[in-house]
């Protein structure tokens, strides 16, 4: 009895036999403005798949752009979003491989990052840290910042924080340790479709660059201490003093970049912590203050809102229900996980919840469609690595106690 296999040699040899069979399709002489796009839903699904699909054979290789080859510029399409970094502590793969998460499908895959051998750990802890997806590395001798994606390997180098030094041009020597330390990178991400946004906690600074750039600009007139920030739809969205604001830049450069106020959150009794993407709108995630405390009985509320645009005003609407969806929040952002179908062990319709690294236990508000909630605790092992995949989720969201 023939094979499969025996089949699909014998059609290549023998043209005529061909027609015998019906299953033998000749896909890689497809119309390339076909496989063209075919490849762009694959991509608006998911980028692994679209690498795969460049991958099958030559002709549909040809057909579609390299993500890799992008050289300085930066594009949004094949940003890796929904997949996060597993944080590891140590890191299961060692000094350079890194496991990613796909919270779509729970698809986990291992990933060789050799950029990690000369800088420090990327700033991706929170969702706030790895805008898109992408991974934010500082380069440990010359301050260089550098946007990574996992997936395609695109490497894009942004200029050297030193450039936002108080200093004449032309200066050289040892970079200070306080000079480091005050330029850690605490959050990232994108003003513009080319423009990256970086957050400095130390010296309460934002700053912003586009490929090619010389030197950081700061941001006209920031000195305050970020709440929260997030990119969505290609903007840099921040919380400061329960205000919503966006970072606005020049495209043609004539006017320094600033942060215009966008939407206020008028109950003064809940502070904004995070923000997530849901389903192409912004989703903001809310806590009353006693939610930071790390007093164990002191119960959180946790509040969803998403932003309304349709009248041109943004205004608030809260959300009541997740469905199936589920969020994790902490102090360093949120994720939201579409669907529980692969996550048996997660309750959807719920808010898991981490405020702090000494805090050894995670919450879970659970939502119910009359408006109430009801709220429960698991603990959290001990030790730094965590042992359950909600555990995990949370791991990404909140600091790491490492003592």
């Amino acid at each position: 009895m023939a094979t499969r296999r025996s089949l699909r040699i014998a059609n290549r040899s023998c043209p005529a036999e061909r027609e015998e069979h019906e299953e033998w399709r000749d896909w890689a002489s497809l119309p390339a403005d076909m496989v063209g796009h075919i490849a762009d839903l694959v991509l608006d699904d998911d980028l692994q798949g679209f690498i795969r699909l460049r991958a099958a054979c030559k002709p549909w290789k040809a057909a579609t752009p390299d993500p890799a080859a992008l050289g300085p510029r930066i594009d949004h399409r094949f940003h890796p979003r929904r997949w996060m970094m597993i944080i590891e502590r140590p890191p299961a793969g060692g000094a350079t491989l890194r496991r990613f998460l796909n919270i779509d499908t729970r698809k986990v895959i291992e990933v060789d990052l050799p950029w990690l051998a000369n800088h420090a750990e990327p700033v991706v802890v929170g969702s706030a840290r790895a805008p898109e997806g992408m991974l934010v590395l500082r380069d440990e001798l010359t301050l260089v910042v550098r946007l990574v994606n996992p997936l395609t390997r695109h490497v894009v180098d942004l200029p050297s924080l030193c450039t936002l030094a108080q200093q004449p041009d032309g200066h050289s020597g040892p970079i200070p340790s306080e000079f480091r330390a005050g330029h850690k990178v605490e959050a990232a991400g994108f003003a513009d479709r080319s423009t990256v946004v970086v957050y400095m906690r130390g010296i309460k600074a934002m700053a912003v660059a586009k490929p090619g750039d010389a030197r950081w600009t700061r941001v006209d007139g920031f000195d305050r201490v970020l709440l929260s920030s997030f990119t969505f739809q290609s903007h840099f969205y921040c919380v400061i003093n329960n205000i919503l604001n966006v970072v606005v830049v020049d495209p043609a450069g004539a006017a320094p970049p600033r942060l215009v106020a966008f939407a206020e959150l008028n109950e003064t009794a809940v502070n904004m912590l995070s923000m997530v993407d849901d389903r192409g709108k912004l989703m903001l995630v809310c806590s009353t203050p006693q939610c930071c405390s790390l007093l164990a009985h002191r119960q959180p509320r946790l509040r969803l809102y998403e932003v309304e645009l349709e009248s041109g005003t943004p205004t608030l609407r809260r959300v009541g229900d997740l469905g199936s969806r589920v969020v994790f929040t902490g102090e360093l952002g949120a994720l939201l996980l579409p669907s529980t179908r692969y996550y048996p062990s997660v309750t959807s319709n719920a808010i898991y919840f981490r405020f702090g690294p000494f805090q050894r236990y995670l919450g879970i508000q659970r939502m119910h469609n009359n408006g109430g909630f009801t709220i429960s605790y698991a603990s959290l092992p001990q030790e730094a690595q965590p042992d359950t995949l909600a555990a995990h989720l949370l791991m990404c969201v909140t600091r790491v106690h490492r003592g």
